[in-house]
């Protein structure tokens, strides 16, 4: 939650990378930051600097980088309602993808691979926000169907989407108990509480919000760990 200090690290990772010489270390630090800004629900404006800052970097270079900022550009949209710009993104995203280095497709582990279940995790986080509950479904299933085990922040993020999906579908009830039951017991993170904020936002009105699922997980994705 410091978020003036994470933001001082990051401009000087970015300084720092920009020294290494290593162009795609340098457009991945930039998409970074625009995805650490969404998730922390920072000003459009601010998001959108950071974006155009990645893609002018980028040069339309395929990289981990770039397909990420591509994908944070289509989640980025569709939490504006845009679903025109959110879909094209995706476009774009799929067109860099086919273009990916070999070692960057293979890479399912570390923060700069950038396999089939990361292109399809962007899909399930847009379509959900766009209450495009059939397609949002169908990249979750994919998604989870391709993440390793071993990823299970993003493996709940999916989870937690399934949940917004399940809620613009007016499936309230278990939409709020599958967010519950998936958050119980993880430890909090930017990214989580957003896709909570969202959930939260999406139910129809002030009635639903005050049942106590709707407050449980409001008190989930608010603690501490």
């Amino acid at each position: 939650g410091r978020y003036r200090d994470a933001g001082r690290a990051l401009q000087a990772a970015t300084h720092a990378a920009d020294e290494s010489g290593d162009h795609d270390l340098a457009t991945w630090v930039r998409y970074y930051r625009a995805s650490s800004a969404l998730w922390e629900n920072r000003p459009p404006e601010v998001i959108n600097s950071f974006l155009n800052d990645a893609f002018k970097h980028a040069a339309g270079r395929p990289s981990s980088g770039l397909v990420k900022a591509f994908s944070t550009r289509a989640k980025f949209l569709a939490t504006q309602g845009d679903a025109t710009g959110a879909k094209q993104a995706i476009r774009d995203l799929h067109e860099v993808f086919g273009r990916l280095p070999e070692h960057v497709l293979q890479d399912r582990i570390s923060p700069h691979g950038y396999s089939e279940s990361a292109l399809r995790e962007a899909e399930s986080f847009t379509y959900a926000m766009l209450g495009d509950t059939k397609h949002a479904t169908s990249a979750i299933d994919q998604a989870l169907s391709l993440m390793p085990e071993e990823r299970s922040g993003s493996r709940t993020n999916l989870n937690l989407m399934r949940a917004l999906a399940l809620v613009h579908d007016r499936d309230i009830t278990e939409g709020l108990n599958h967010a519950a039951t998936t958050l119980n017991g993880m430890p909090t993170s930017s990214s989580r509480r957003r896709i909570t904020e969202e959930i939260i936002k999406a139910l129809p009105d002030e009635k639903t919000r005050a049942l106590p699922a709707a407050r449980e997980l409001r008190a989930l994705a608010a603690a501490k760990t």
